[in-house]
């Protein structure tokens, strides 16, 4: 199974590596010369996490749609894969598969636009920062957007 989505988990780590330096660079270039209080540093972290979403996305996008070797040797796997297949039913599978990892990306992306769920708000509240949970929301669901369309796209490469 590993064989079949080595694209979709080369794209989730390096959608890992770019949401850990996007958020890195953003608490590092927020304007920390000021005098802040927590409640301060609360309010800029809840009012810069859809912006960060966002960018999540993009970046998450970027990863599923760049064509590379893992892309091309994933492909080549499914495309052999469903020619093991009976020949009426090896022929849909990878259009199967790119339909279901292509529905599965773009219900990421909508949740991952979306507030995180209530439970996981209070778990934040309860640690003291809510942000922390809105912006590990999106970031998580971004490595699934990466995930789910570059497996996505070797799919489609393979029919």
């Amino acid at each position: 199974m590993f064989w079949f989505l080595q694209a979709g988990l080369v794209a989730a780590g390096s959608q890992f590596i770019a949401v850990a330096i996007i958020t890195l660079l953003t608490s590092l270039l927020a304007p920390i010369h000021f005098s802040w209080s927590a409640r301060d540093a609360e309010l800029f972290w809840i009012s810069v996490s859809p912006l960060l979403a966002w960018v999540y996305l993009l970046s998450a996008t970027g990863f599923s749609l760049t064509s590379n070797r893992f892309v091309h040797h994933t492909s080549e796997r499914i495309r052999r894969a469903s020619s093991l297949m009976r020949q009426a039913s090896g022929a849909r599978a990878p259009r199967a598969l790119a339909a279901q990892l292509g529905l599965s990306t773009i219900l990421l992306a909508i949740l991952a636009l979306r507030t995180p769920p209530e439970p996981l708000i209070e778990i934040g509240r309860y640690f003291g920062c809510v942000c922390v949970s809105c912006i590990g929301w999106a970031g998580i669901l971004s490595v699934g957007v990466a995930c789910c369309g570059a497996t996505t796209q070797a799919a489609l490469r393979a029919y």
